[in-house]
């Protein structure tokens, strides 16, 4: 990776001349962003940077090997409080997947099917040579699956295992999921691949479970798991989290049903930790469906912090669900003070949807 992408892969983006003129200093410049994101904003120096620990540190490195080389005590009770607090001091990147890979334990549902990722790549393969397209391709692709929905009476339709529909949403999504990101980014090679790999991996699972099929949102979610695992061990990740009650079961079922019903629990723990802020957003009409939906289907990947995100994902995928509540707690008791000053219920929910950088 060059020095145009920060640690995580995110493309650095620096501002314009003209960005920093009638600013005093740049200090007051970066207050000024409201609405950026980690790979996104306009770098300025390592202090504004919101790395929580060195990454240099090995001490860090060597604490987790003795973790992972005593799991199954650090996964009882008795040791689960010092796992959350090691999370919480920070992991270091290449440590991360491991630690995903014990807590997820997609080991297990790779054991007990006789689902094949790799035979199912194979098939969506033959398909896309089929209708004359490859997954590098996506430009001819979603013109020819278009053409393939406007006439669901083609032979080339009816014979496809995987569903055009499905496959065009896909699409249509992989080409907005983290543009910025080296490992997403029409701009290079790897990204072009990076592309691919993600819509292999959500064209399958439509495969796995044609219950859920695809729901926009999903990408976010595979692309996090393709970052950290390889292709076949991210579908597997994807998998246990959309399949395991302890984590997003039931959240892309039924029209969103299980969302909408934790946003009514939600409204009932802000209204008792946070009554003044759940009193002022009644009073603008905001309810927790409008930007809990957004947070929720994401998992927060949508916060400027990237070190933020990853701890949340440590978190959830350690604890389960439950960390959603708290996450959306704390974000609100952040911002709370910003929400309170505003009067407007545009504004509001603007300032929900576009966390600043605070968070």
């Amino acid at each position: 990776m060059s020095g145009h992408f920060d640690k995580y892969g995110f493309e650095i983006l620096k501002p314009p001349v003209s960005a920093f003129q009638g600013k005093d200093n740049v200090s007051s410049f970066k207050d000024d962003i409201v609405e950026a994101r980690v790979q996104d904003y306009w770098y300025y120096d390592d202090d504004y940077m919101c790395h929580i620990y060195d990454e240099e540190d090995r001490s860090l490195e060597n604490e987790w090997q003795k973790v992972f080389s005593k799991w199954d005590r650090y996964r009882q009770c008795v040791k689960r409080e010092k796992l959350k607090a090691l999370i919480k001091v920070g992991i270091p990147m290449n440590t991360r997947p491991e630690l995903w890979r014990k807590l997820l334990e997609f080991n297990i549902a790779m054991a007990n099917t006789k689902f094949s990722y790799e035979a199912s790549v194979s098939l969506l393969r033959e398909e896309l040579i089929f209708l004359g397209v490859t997954e590098f391709n996506t430009q001819s692709f979603e013109t020819i699956l278009s053409e393939l929905e406007q006439d669901k009476e083609d032979i080339s339709y009816k014979c496809l295992t995987f569903n055009p529909q499905f496959l065009r949403q896909i699409v249509l999504d992989v080409g907005r999921t983290y543009p910025t990101h080296f490992m997403f980014s029409m701009k290079s090679d790897e990204g072009i691949e990076g592309r691919a790999s993600l819509f292999r991996l959500l064209a399958v699972y439509t495969l796995y479970n044609p219950e859920i099929n695809y729901c926009q949102g999903m990408s976010y979610l595979a692309a996090m798991f393709l970052m950290q695992l390889e292709e076949k061990d991210a579908f597997w990740a994807f998998v246990s989290l959309l399949e395991r009650r302890k984590y997003l079961w039931g959240y892309f079922h039924n029209v969103l049903e299980r969302v909408e019903s934790h946003a009514k629990v939600f409204e009932k723990i802000l209204n008792r930790h946070l009554p003044r802020i759940h009193h002022h957003l009644n009073k603008l009409e905001v309810e927790p469906l409008m930007y809990t939906t957004q947070w929720v289907l994401c998992v927060f990947t949508s916060l400027p912090c990237w070190d933020t995100v990853l701890t949340v994902w440590d978190l959830l995928l350690l604890e389960g669900n439950v960390v959603i509540f708290q996450t959306a707690l704390a974000i609100l008791k952040v911002i709370g003070p910003s929400l309170l000053k505003l009067h407007d219920t545009n504004r509001a929910i603007k300032l929900l949807q576009n966390i600043p950088h605070c968070v």
